[in-house]
């Protein structure tokens, strides 16, 4: 699911930096009522959790189960990455490569989770929000 409100105060940062509203992206087991996202940490939230028309629903391009999901916030260590975050306002300009700092953004976090059940990232910066509505398909 990708969460985007151009009303919020992190949507309107968001789009300052990206062209687009879309300020956060987590999995969502619908079987299960669940969302898996990072946040200050890699936790779980019942779903629905935000307004309906405030949520997108994507297609998940690699099969991940709810039994991996639990697994990550039983073992996930990252905490959330400002820096990545911060780093959107300077893509291209003041990195010339994919910058690593430590923690995870939402999105970074759904890219890392992706790669770990075989996807094939196309992106060459860390990714926000609005790179993952470019790629993935809606529902």
């Amino acid at each position: 699911a990708i969460i985007s409100n151009p009303d919020k105060i992190s949507g309107k940062l968001t789009k300052l930096f990206t062209n687009s509203p879309a300020y956060h992206i987590g999995f969502v087991d619908l079987e299960n009522n669940k969302f898996y996202d990072q946040n200050l940490l890699f936790r779980r939230r019942r779903w629905p959790h935000y307004k309906s028309d405030h949520v997108r629903l994507y297609e998940c391009p690699v099969l991940i189960s709810s039994e991996y999901l639990e697994n990550r916030l039983d073992t996930d260590t990252d905490t959330y990455g400002v820096f990545d975050y911060l780093s959107f306002a300077f893509k291209g300009w003041l990195f010339k490569s994919r910058p690593s700092f430590k923690g995870s953004i939402c999105s970074e976090k759904v890219e890392q989770i992706l790669m770990d059940n075989g996807w094939k990232s196309p992106f060459k910066w860390t990714p926000s929000p609005a790179d993952f509505e470019k790629v993935l398909t809606p529902l």
